[in-house]
């Protein structure tokens, strides 16, 4: 985070925004400013990937989002806002919140750039869903709602949200701790 925030641009401000929202890579590259209203993100639509019949790639933006779920409304954080202002002023002018040679950035291109960060900072190489199972796992341990935290990653059931995106990392130490809190007016 202080990596991107040290040097900014378009494509490490997609990345900033999945730390902090935990959007899919298809989401940031379909957003645009006017989906954020306070602290309220619209998230309506989607990148969709297709080959046509000569085996090329093509890169459209759908009216709907990934799954049965659809179209929600997430809540970000103050931080997440400074950041959409951040993506404004380096694309001032584009029809989507992150443009680059005036061409609107395909999720894949964000999955790269997290990669040449983790390479710069000779860390492990983490992808973009990697943020995103970060994100929804950092919500459940914190204690965050289960129908919040299903709305914000945009899951029929929580199961999914469970099953797929959370994981257990706290010690045995922590796990303790918390055991003895829960017993210790009793």
């Amino acid at each position: 985070i202080s990596y991107i925030k040290r040097n900014p641009d378009e494509l490490g401000v997609g990345v900033l925004i999945a730390i902090q929202s935990g959007l899919r890579a298809g989401e940031i590259s379909a957003l645009e400013y006017s989906d954020l209203d306070g602290y309220l993100l619209s998230v309506t639509k989607t990148e969709v990937r297709w080959v046509d019949d000569e085996g090329h790639y093509h890169y459209d933006v759908r009216h709907s989002t990934k799954g049965e779920r659809g179209s929600r409304k997430i809540v970000v954080t103050d931080e997440c806002a400074r950041t959409f202002e951040m993506a404004k002023a380096l694309c001032p002018y584009s029809v989507y919140l992150l443009e680059k040679d005036g061409h609107r950035i395909k999720g894949h291109d964000f999955s790269m750039k997290l990669y040449r960060i983790c390479d710069k900072l000779g860390i492990p190489r983490r992808s973009m869903h990697k943020c995103r199972k970060t994100y929804a796992t950092k919500l459940l341990n914190a204690g965050v709602s289960e129908k919040l935290v299903q709305n914000q990653m945009g899951h029929t059931d929580i199961n999914t949200t469970r099953s797929y995106y959370w994981f257990r990392n706290s010690s045995s130490e922590e796990d303790k701790k918390a055991i003895e809190e829960v017993f210790k007016n009793s």
